[in-house]
């Protein structure tokens, strides 16, 4: 009787485990071509353009794409292992920076059934960085249950998948070409407090393009 009580206690243990193991996939990561960026990944990006506004920088080209045919929350858990010089920005919800080695949460986004969401996310690089400086940042997307309304409210969260990536200084390659500017199209705009915005607003306005470009615009 003890022997196999024994093994019931396991076999709850082991389900229980295994569980809280779950990795939710209903939410991805994806790269710019839409292919995944499976659980665990390890990527380097080491391509450095400049903007016009921010100067410096590498982005992380790293998307989420929502697989379900519902509306779902967002946010990104990120973990700065290491970094050199400058500092992290992601644009999901609102920008918010990371400037020091820790952990950071984003605001959260709403992303529609089938949708895909670029993160903005980049390493912004000081003018004088030296050689080879990098950056290491572990990012989790954590879905959260969307509840509708306005303002959006939201229920059950469920921690996703969990990718690396780090950043290595290379050569400076200029304003990255592959869409101009002027041929872009705004896919979101924030004021100064990170909150969404419908139409143009005075002050501070952080504009997403649909090249992956992130600018700002004082309006008066």
């Amino acid at each position: 009787m003890k022997k196999i009580l024994t093994l019931f206690l396991m076999l709850v243990a082991g389900t229980a485990y295994s569980l809280a193991q779950e990795v939710d996939n209903t939410l991805q990561f994806v790269d710019k071509d839409g292919k995944v960026i499976a659980d665990g990944s390890v990527i380097t990006r080491n391509e450095v353009t400049e903007d016009e506004f921010e100067g410096p920088m590498i982005k992380a080209e790293i998307y989420v794409k929502n697989t379900s045919g519902q509306e779902q929350g967002v946010y990104v858990k990120g973990e700065v292992k290491k970094m050199d010089c400058g500092k992290v920005q992601t644009c999901i919800g609102g920008c918010t920076t990371w400037d020091n080695v820790g952990s950071y949460i984003s605001p959260k986004e709403l992303i529609a059934g089938g949708g895909s969401l670029d993160l903005a996310t980049e390493w912004m690089l000081p003018e004088d960085v030296a050689e080879n400086a990098s950056c290491t940042v572990t990012y989790q997307i954590v879905r959260v249950e969307s509840l509708g309304g306005f303002p959006p409210k939201y229920g059950e969260e469920y921690p996703g998948a969990t990718i690396t990536v780090t950043y290595v200084n290379g050569n400076v390659a200029g304003i990255d070409g592959t869409q101009a500017d002027s041929e872009a199209e705004v896919v979101a705009r924030y004021n100064a407090n990170g909150q969404l915005l419908n139409a143009p607003a005075k002050g501070l306005n952080i504009i997403k393009l649909s090249n992956g470009k992130t600018l700002k615009s004082i309006n008066n």
